[in-house]
């Protein structure tokens, strides 16, 4: 059955109703399917359905009623109903969007021709300077004076000279000691009748091949401390006292006791000799000496040791700090 058919907006947003009058009694139906030949060739399913005031409403959801074209008739068809009607004008739906424009053809290609760069111009190379003359390049030099490495050698020669000197002869003594005159305690009738002068021995025999070595050479090569010692001896008596003192001291550092005894001979101040290698006695270096002779089991020590022990008492006595302090580090 045809018949015309009426189309308003909603009842949704985008939707679309297809008013049938007086058909309120097909509301028995959920949903229906809807036929638009003109528009999609396949059948809309799903369509709800509504009764109001008599007439029944066919809802068209915004999918389906976006379709349509605003003021276009239409030949609408729905099966379950056995109705197929025209719409004379289709409405305007708020909010439906229009379908978009039908696309556009490819705009042709617009070939861009590259322009080949054009090189710069190429500079001229800039002419080249004149060498300067050899005359203006070449420097002469100034020629080294011939005795400068022969003065520059015997600087070199004179501060070793000077240095070994002052470690080992000057430093040592300076300030050792009592500045003082020693005071020497007043000797017994009987004793002056005996011959108190120093005793000169005889310089021992040096070692083989010894003597013509310098003082390190000594120490490194002879054998045993006892034999660094008796070459110290005979060079103190053979007119080498420096050399001969050094040699004595490197081998009472290496236990020879004959060495320690006879460098506390010198220092001590009651054997003191004023022509012999030392310039002035010192307490504290003779007590050292005869110590390390005692402990080393040296029995000729234990009197030297004890005659300056009592000097020292009596030294101490009237006042000579000196004294004291030699009497507190070696007699404990």
């Amino acid at each position: 059955m045809t018949q015309f058919l009426t189309v308003i907006p909603g009842p949704h947003q985008d939707g679309a109703s297809i008013i049938l009058r007086g058909r309120a009694a097909d509301v028995s139906l959920n949903t229906v399917s809807v036929r638009a030949p003109d528009v999609f060739a396949e059948t809309q399913h799903g369509c709800p359905l509504s009764a109001e005031s008599g007439d029944l409403h066919i809802t068209l959801p915004p999918h389906v009623a976006g379709r349509f074209e605003p003021g276009t008739a239409y030949h609408l068809e729905i099966p379950e109903l056995g109705i197929s009607g025209d719409v004379d004008e289709w409405p305007s739906l708020a909010g439906i969007i229009p379908p978009p424009p039908p696309p556009q053809p490819p705009r042709p290609k617009v070939e861009t021709k590259t322009e080949t760069p054009v090189p710069p111009p190429v500079q001229p190379p800039a002419p080249e300077r004149p060498a300067a003359s050899s005359a203006t390049q070449i420097v002469p030099k100034k020629p080294r004076p011939a005795w400068l490495p022969f003065a520059i050698a015997s600087g070199i020669i004179s501060l070793g000279v000077l240095a070994f000197l002052l470690f080992h002869f000057i430093l040592p003594h300076f300030g050792s000691g009592s500045n003082s005159v020693p005071v020497y305690p007043a000797m017994p009738h009987h004793a002056m009748d005996q011959d108190n002068s120093p005793q000169i021995s005889t310089p021992p025999a040096s070692g083989s091949g010894l003597s013509a070595l310098s003082v390190p050479a000594v120490i490194q090569q002879a054998a045993t401390p006892a034999l660094i010692g008796a070459e110290g001896e005979r060079r103190l008596f053979s007119g080498k006292p420096d050399e001969g003192l050094l040699l004595l001291e490197a081998a009472a550092d290496r236990g020879d006791n004959a060495a320690r005894l006879h460098l506390g001979h010198l220092y001590d101040p009651t054997k003191f000799d004023g022509t012999g290698p030392i310039p002035s006695p010192d307490m504290r270096e003779a007590a050292k000496y005869y110590e390390a002779a005692q402990n080393a089991g040296a029995p000729e020590a234990a009197q030297d040791r004890a005659n300056l022990h009592d000097w020292l008492l009596k030294q101490a006595s009237n006042g000579d700090l000196n004294a004291q302090l030699a009497l507190k580090d070696y007699w404990k």
